[in-house]
């Protein structure tokens, strides 16, 4: 489970990420969130037919990603 504070890595082959994707591209987690709203654990932009999937925001990345588009790399 991510938790704030762990890098992560983009695992994703959507085209729009290849900027930041690649050897040694790591993030560190700085919010997730498991439902939408506003505050702590909550996202606006969270969807909803995704329930339970993290969407987590990341100090160098201008977009959020869900889990099931980054491995986490070190805790």
């Amino acid at each position: 489970m991510v938790k704030v504070g762990d890098y992560i890595k983009i695992v994703s082959d959507n085209e729009n990420y290849r900027a930041y994707t690649g050897r040694g591209k790591y993030y560190r987690v700085t919010h997730v969130a498991r439902e939408q709203g506003w505050g702590k654990g909550k996202h606006p932009g969270y969807d909803t037919g995704l329930k339970g999937e993290a969407l987590v925001d990341c100090a160098g990345l201008p977009f959020s990603l869900y889990e099931y588009e980054f491995r986490i790399v070190k805790k």
